[in-house]
């Protein structure tokens, strides 16, 4: 229990930092926070955990196909931006692309 609240902690931290910085040069630290923080951190998290080489590999595999549809995501949240639609139907219409582009790439993996 301890444990998952120090994984919890470290983890809001990082993000927080990251959010934090983002307030001072947002270009730049948006490229910092694209950085794999999240994927490198479960993945050290799932070390740290006793999982095998294997099931680290499984998972950062599942992250490599990941990338498709959250790149889709962003592009077209910073596309609805560019054009005036408001930060929350972006998000919305951004996040409905990625279910619909995730569930394409689940699909051909089987």
């Amino acid at each position: 229990m301890l444990f998952t609240l120090a994984k919890a902690l470290v983890s809001a931290l990082v993000i927080l930092f990251v959010t934090w910085l983002a307030n001072r040069s947002p270009t730049f630290w948006g490229w910092i926070a694209a950085l794999p923080l999240v994927s490198l951190l479960s993945a050290f998290w799932l070390s740290v955990g006793q999982q095998n080489s294997r099931e680290i590999a499984d998972f950062l595999t599942g992250v490599l196909w990941g990338l498709i549809p959250t790149a889709l995501l962003l592009l077209v949240i910073v596309l609805c931006l560019r054009y005036h639609v408001s930060f929350l139907l972006s998000l919305f219409i951004g996040i409905g692309i990625w279910g619909v582009i995730t569930c394409l790439v689940q699909a051909s993996q089987n």
